[in-house]
């Protein structure tokens, strides 16, 4: 896999097709050996922007540091799903060091619950603001934004563990009207909690992250961009993702295997 200045993670929040069935590629074991994050937090502390050019998220040493997880679908779907009960046994069979609740409008309090589950199992947390449909983030269904930000800022900005990705995939609307949401929403962050990770979605469901190579935000510290692939549909996108990622830093808040639909694969 890719291991420049991108941090992958694996998984979808988006809405998906209704699969198919399929068989793993040869040379995949059907059944691996348990892997135990648990506690990784502890090791690596709070992250940061570091190393050449301040494109690499660094632990609190100043060491690059790779988080793999696993997403949520949309946290009003499938509730049952998403326990401290889950998350634990993907942290301690999976390994996974990142859990990303995909938080559409109205499920901040169900976020909240999985934050502190991912703090008392030791791992890294993203809150994403879940922007998908209607994709302009400045649409008046995300009328709440600066005010979810404020809460989650306020009741969060002490926390080693957490990271804001602030619109998902902004869709149908051209950067700047996206860039103009993004200074808007830090600005509101930063005002309480000046360090975190904040990660910003990029035109195209969050493939274009030349736009924003080119334009870069207002406050760029400690900020990074999205990038979502899907091998199914986005391979020819991978020269363009090496290619910025000299420039920007950027975070893959979503990956798979599949379509981006999510039918189909393993590709």
């Amino acid at each position: 896999s890719y291991t420049g200045s991108c941090n992958w993670q694996n998984g979808g929040g988006g809405g998906g097709g209704s699969g198919s069935s399929c068989s793993m590629p040869t040379g995949v074991p059907s059944d691996p050996p348990a892997v135990d994050n648990t506690g990784f937090v502890g090791c690596h502390g709070k992250l940061s922007l570091g190393g050449p050019g301040g494109l690499q998220l660094v632990d609190e040493n100043g060491e690059a540091v790779r988080l793999m997880g696993m997403s949520s679908h949309g946290l009003q779907w499938f509730p049952n799903c998403y326990s401290k009960e889950s998350i634990q046994y993907l942290v301690e069979h999976w390994g996974i060091t990142l859990f990303r609740a995909a938080t559409y409008v109205g499920m901040g309090s169900k976020a909240k619950d999985i934050v502190q589950w991912c703090k008392e199992l030791g791992i890294y947390v993203i809150i994403d603001y879940h922007v998908l449909n209607p994709g302009d983030p400045n649409d008046p269904a995300y009328s709440g934004a600066e005010s979810f930000w404020r809460d989650m800022a306020t009741q969060f900005k002490g926390e080693k563990h957490v990271l804001y990705e602030i619109a998902n995939e902004p869709n149908g609307v051209t950067w700047p009207t996206i860039k103009a949401y993004h200074n808007r929403i830090i600005a509101a962050i930063r005002a309480l909690d000046t360090e975190t990770i904040i990660i910003c979605g990029t035109p195209t469901w969050s493939q274009e992250v030349d736009k924003a190579a080119a334009d870069p935000v207002a406050q760029p510290h400690n900020v990074m961009y999205t990038f979502h692939f899907y091998a199914g549909s986005h391979v020819a996108l991978i020269p363009n993702l090496v290619k910025y990622s000299s420039q920007i830093p950027i975070f893959v808040t979503e990956w798979g295997t599949s379509y981006a639909t999510g039918d189909g694969g393993p590709f």
